[in-house]
């Protein structure tokens, strides 16, 4: 189809053309609109949550009855699960990143309960935290076995040192970063001495505003409930997923073992909003655009018809030209 003869016959048609020209400023401002909103929801799902996710699951046991004891069945429920060949480590924790829920704390640099506080996630595990998470330590050390807290659900959190991640650092001590290390900020007037600095923990919650700002506590609760992360070698995650239930649920039979699920899930859960908003708005720009090219190709057919047909009556008509 020629340029020519659809331009002209657009020009005799001065209405359609302003309604053909409405038609591609409202699809070129909802396009606009919509690619941006889809760029800002595609940099927030591809955000590294810091964790080696695709190897990696978790799973909670619940305990009941009299002869259920939450210290004892932990302890050995992590003996068990460090061992098994494919397994490369695993811990206890209050909470999963990127999950939507688990616990905050407002913490604050000088001893003053009046001052506003910096909210953080906090992660309660172990020493072996950070090898189960594939945390990167970029400061400081790691966690001790001896530093480890053990305290029933109903007491008062108390613990003196963290592991925080370098978005928490230099939002505690700007322009320190790294240097943070050994330095102490408060929480609830108590000081919380920090020994070592990883690269990025993301928090529970995807879209809060200090996503970036975790720390690790060295803390663990003695209740019915614990769970359990668990990172196993590439490849291994779903043949050990099933393992893994198994062997637990058979290990004390006075529990109930659920929750079971990988990263890559819960990832895909936390971030099913976005990605279906995502979805809806491609669909949305392709729709607009197709309609509104069917609009320029039906006004400049329908132009070039009726000229067409004009020409052939003067024709008949006896004119020539």
């Amino acid at each position: 189809m020629e340029i020519g003869p659809i331009l002209r016959a657009l020009s005799r048609n001065k209405l359609g053309v302003i309604l053909i020209s409405l038609q591609i400023a409202f699809t070129m401002t909802v396009m606009v609109n919509a690619v941006f909103i889809i760029n800002e929801r595609s940099k927030l799902m591809a955000r590294p949550s810091g964790l080696d996710e695709p190897n990696t699951f978790y799973l909670s046991s619940t305990g009941f009855g009299d002869q259920f004891n939450s210290e004892v069945t932990e302890r050995d429920d992590l003996e068990l699960l460090r061992n098994p060949p494919g397994i490369i480590d695993a811990t206890p924790t209050n909470a999963i990143p990127v999950s939507g829920s688990g616990s905050s704390d407002g913490v604050r640099i000088e001893n003053d309960p009046t001052l506003p506080a910096t909210p953080a996630a906090v992660y309660f595990t172990d020493e072996h935290s950070v090898n189960t998470m594939n945390l990167t330590l970029i400061a400081g050390e790691n966690f001790s076995a001896s530093d480890m807290t053990y305290q029933s659900s109903n007491e008062r959190r108390y613990y003196s040192k963290a592991i925080v991640t370098l978005a928490l650092a230099e939002k505690l001590f700007p322009g320190e970063g790294l240097a943070a290390v050994g330095k102490s900020f408060y929480r609830d007037q108590a000081p919380v001495q920090i020994v070592g600095i990883v690269e990025r923990l993301q928090a529970p919650w995807p879209n809060s505003f200090f996503v970036e700002q975790s720390m690790l506590v060295p803390l663990n609760f003695t209740n019915a409930t614990s769970t359990y992360l668990i990172r196993t070698e590439p490849g291994q995650r779903d043949r050990l997923m099933v393992e893994i239930e198994e062997t637990l649920a058979g290990n004390n039979p006075n529990r109930i073992i659920r929750g079971l699920k990988s990263l890559q899930e819960t990832r895909e859960e936390s971030y099913r909003l976005d990605s279906s908003m995502a979805t809806i708005l491609l669909v949305v720009i392709v729709t607009l655009v197709f309609i509104t090219s069917m609009g320029i190709v039906g006004l400049a057919v329908f132009g070039i018809n009726r000229r067409r047909n004009q020409i052939g009556t003067r024709r008949a008509l006896g004119a020539t030209d």
